[in-house]
């Protein structure tokens, strides 16, 4: 099933484009999904993910950017600046020590 975008020209000369998708909530979230990926037309189309991991995660490894940059000179003042908990700083910034297998 092909599905293409329609272009259309307006009376007043607006262009119109027509992308089919789907909007679907998957996990509290609105996802746009190509009606290609559910009727499995697209190699290698995986479900999207979101989940609160990958989160934690990408904010671990940008918070040690900011540390190792120097920005910011500890992980109290990290803590303090980002209105957190420093428990909380260190336990997310534990996950950049994760193996790179687990992290992908």
């Amino acid at each position: 099933m092909k599905i293409k975008p329609t272009i259309t020209v307006a009376d007043n000369g607006n262009l119109q484009i027509h992308i089919p998708m789907l909007i679907r909530r998957m996990r509290g979230r609105k996802t746009v999904i190509a009606p290609q990926a559910l009727d499995g037309e697209i190699a290698g189309a995986q479900e999207p993910v979101q989940s609160a991991i990958l989160q934690a995660l990408a904010r671990a490894f940008s918070w040690v950017d900011i540390l190792e940059s120097g920005q910011i000179k500890s992980i109290s003042e990290l803590a303090r600046t980002l209105d957190v908990d420093g428990s909380y700083v260190a336990r997310i910034l534990k996950l950049t020590t994760l193996a790179p297998d687990i992290v992908e």
